[in-house]
């Protein structure tokens, strides 16, 4: 909760932020696996933002973020997205992005997977568009933890990189995230070149399906890991440092000429911390974003729920003073869900259309039970929380 921080006496916590619709009203009974919640700050030295679910409380916003794109577009905050303009970074660390002519300027969309997003159609060769970032010594890990967190909506690519910091001819380490690595398989990768051991992760399987996907690769102590849609697709062993003085590119190569991407890219940031498997759901439940000098959005989508009573809570740090909403709590009574039965019980026939379905796409799957439109391990794990519930049936 918020014993975390020392509040300054005699402050107001609820008055800089506040729940707003679709926000359940307190005591609300939700008939379903999730719930949105949202959050309105009104802050202008923002340092910190929790959120506070049931019992744990996670960090969305504090000083180990160094680089935070919305790619929302506002011209409050000087952003201006032609050729010599600006993507700001509302990390507050100052490691703001450059568009210029050449090699291109991405076409920015309003209908990224939050607000607006940049659509990179490069070739991966020497054709595309890129945001430069110059260098900072803020953007150097050293031997330390560090993630890159980003929305892609991946389609067919060709060695295009996603985000990277160094390369061959211009650092002898570097880190970067990648999408088709090896020519066209469309795989996800990170690659972090290191005075050390170095780690190469690449998912499990192929990206390509014009879906957003939310992908976080990080290193955590001694290894580097590559999360896809807030499950682990992958890690190898890692030691040594990553610095340089190299610039830092979105959407190309740090040098500008080479692996351009194409995909879209939404909500592209940089901390030095790495995450744990609970915080990484979290992050990939929510959305933090900036809409003016002291306005703010925070946006929670937490699913993957199971009968019971829940309390949340958000908070901002302004300065020294804590800012908070009250806390709100739901329950959760869900019916059982209809899969492969015409009872809405889960038995083995509902596992076995949950096989018969597994690793399918599309918008009309059954036992898609979290609506990502794809059958796999978050579905079967929903369905194992409902057979522990009182939903099962021999």
């Amino acid at each position: 909760m918020l014993t975390a921080w020392d509040r300054e006496a005699g402050g107001d916590p609820a008055r800089k932020i506040l729940f707003v619709e679709p926000t359940p009203a307190d005591g609300t009974e939700v008939p379903d696996t999730s719930v949105e919640i949202q959050a309105l700050i009104t802050v202008a030295d923002l340092r910190e933002v929790k959120f506070d679910w049931k019992v744990t409380t996670y960090t969305l916003y504090d000083d180990s973020l160094v680089l935070m794109f919305n790619f929302d577009n506002i011209a409050a905050l000087g952003e201006d997205y032609t050729a010599g303009g600006l993507v700001k970074d509302i990390s507050g660390a100052g490691n703001d992005g450059y568009l210029y002519s050449s090699p291109g300027v991405p076409q920015w969309i309003p209908n990224g997977k939050y607000g607006g997003a940049f659509d990179f159609t490069g070739n991966g060769i020497n054709s595309g568009q890129s945001i430069l970032v110059y260098h900072s010594d803020s953007l150097n890990p050293s031997s330390g933890d560090f993630a890159i967190v980003v929305w892609i909506f991946t389609r067919d690519d060709y060695d295009g990189d996603v985000l990277r910091k160094g390369s061959t001819n211009t650092a002898g380490t570097w880190y970067k995230l990648e999408h088709a690595p090896s020519s066209d398989n469309n795989r996800l990768s990170l690659n972090f070149n290191t005075d050390g051991t170095d780690a190469t992760v690449n998912s499990t399987k192929a990206y390509n399906d014009n879906q957003w996907h939310f992908v976080v690769a990080q290193r955590r102590g001694n290894r580097a890991e590559l999360w896809i849609d807030g499950a682990k697709d992958g890690s190898k062993s890692i030691s040594g440092n990553i610095s340089n003085t190299a610039n830092l590119a979105v959407g190309s190569k740090d040098t500008q000429n080479d692996d351009f991407i194409n995909s879209a890219l939404d909500e592209v940031r940089i901390y030095m911390r790495s995450f744990g498997a609970d915080e990484i759901t979290e992050l990939y439940y929510s959305n933090l974003s900036r809409y003016d000098i002291d306005k703010w959005d925070l946006y929670v989508n937490q699913s993957n729920l199971t009968n019971g009573t829940y309390t949340y809570q958000a908070s901002a740090l302004q300065g020294r003073k804590i800012r908070s909403t009250e806390q709100r709590y739901i329950t959760v009574v869900r019916q059982c869900p209809y899969l492969g039965n015409a009872n809405p019980v889960v038995n083995l026939v509902d596992f076995s259309m949950l096989a018969y379905e597994w690793q399918q796409w599309g918008p009309e799957l059954q036992s898609d039970l979290n609506g990502d439109q794809i059958v796999d391990i978050q579905d079967l794990a929903i369905a194992l929380l409902y057979w522990l519930s009182d939903c099962n049936q021999l």
